[in-house]
Parts: C-alpha cells; sequence; structure tokens
C-alpha cells in the first residue's frame, strides 16, 4: 500500500484521538535525552516500529529514526500554534482530546471551548488534561468542569492492528 493511499484511507475514517498544545515536541526531545529506562524504551519501541513500517513497505528504508523524530517535532510545533482552529476541530471530529497543561496558559479557554463546542461538530468528546493548575480550574470552572481527567497520567492502547 502506498503513502499516499494510506493517508487518503486515514482520512476518510476520521480521527478519533488528538493530542495538541505545547509539549510534544519538547517531551520527545526530553525523553529521548534521558538516561531512564522508562524513556529508553521509548526510543526502542519506536526504532522498532519504524523497522516493520519499513518492512511492510509503509516507510522508505532509507528513513532513520532521528529522521521520524524530526517530522513528528516539526509537525507537532506546527500545530501547536492554532491547534484547535475552528476549521480543524470541524474537519477533524477528535472523539477525544489529551491536553499535556503543565503551564497556567493550558488550556486556552477559546481552543478548549472549541474543542467542546457542538456546534462545530455534534456528538460526544472526552477531554482529558493532565496536571491542570487550580487557579485555571478555579477561574474556567464552567469549561474545566466538563473535562475527563485533570491531573494524571493519559494512556492511549491502540490494538495490534491498528484499530482503536
Amino acid at each position: 500500500m502506498t503513502e499516499e493511499k494510506e493517508a487518503g484511507e486515514g482520512a476518510s475514517l476520521g480521527v478519533s484521538h488528538i493530542n495538541i498544545y505545547r509539549g510534544l515536541a519538547a517531551s520527545i526531545g526530553m525523553v529521548l535525552q534521558s538516561v531512564t529506562p522508562g524513556c529508553g524504551a521509548v526510543g526502542d519501541i519506536g526504532l522498532t516500529l519504524l523497522r516493520q513500517a519499513q518492512t511492510s513497505g509503509a516507510v522508505r528504508t532509507d528513513v532513520s529514526f532521528n529522521d521520524l523524530i524530526y517530522v513528528i517535532t516539526a509537525v507537532s510545533l506546527a500545530v501547536e500554534q492554532e491547534g484547535a482552529s475552528p476549521q480543524r476541530v470541524r474537519s477533524l471530529r477528535p472523539q477525544a482530546w489529551v491536553i499535556p497543561s503543565w503551564h497556567i496558559s493550558h488550556p486556552d479557554m477559546l481552543q478548549l471551548k472549541r474543542m467542546l463546542s457542538q456546534r462545530l461538530y455534534p456528538g460526544p468528546r472526552e477531554v482529558y488534561a493532565t496536571s491542570l493548575m487550580a487557579a485555571k480550574r478555579l477561574a474556567n470552572r464552567r469549561l474545566t468542569s466538563q473535562l475527563r481527567s485533570r491531573d494524571g497520567h493519559v494512556v492511549v492502547r491502540v490494538a495490534p492492528d491498528g484499530a482503536s
């Protein structure tokens, strides 16, 4: 299957999960530079997944793990500028949002309002935030009370065949 066909099929199926806000690019860099066993395992697993993708023909064999990290970082940096624009929210229609909320500015209330908006797309959705600061929670209770989580870790499990 070609990369173009895969991208088109993914777009037609819709997006079930999306992660926005500053943090992904920095998190990837921190994880890959860390010397802890858990962080080392992330790199090992990433390399294993890349090799599997190359073996299946989904990724060219000349793409290195570092190349992949650069692309992921570039995309995450581009998205975090206006991750939940009305057009993006309307077109992606995610069922779950994950917000790494490690700063007082996270989540941005306009962006959170868009994530929760039934006008942009109808239907259920869940918004998970990590480490939501108490001041943000209190000041914006109307929106933050709708979050499925406000503290802790979020683990996303994907079935072996890629279905969620």
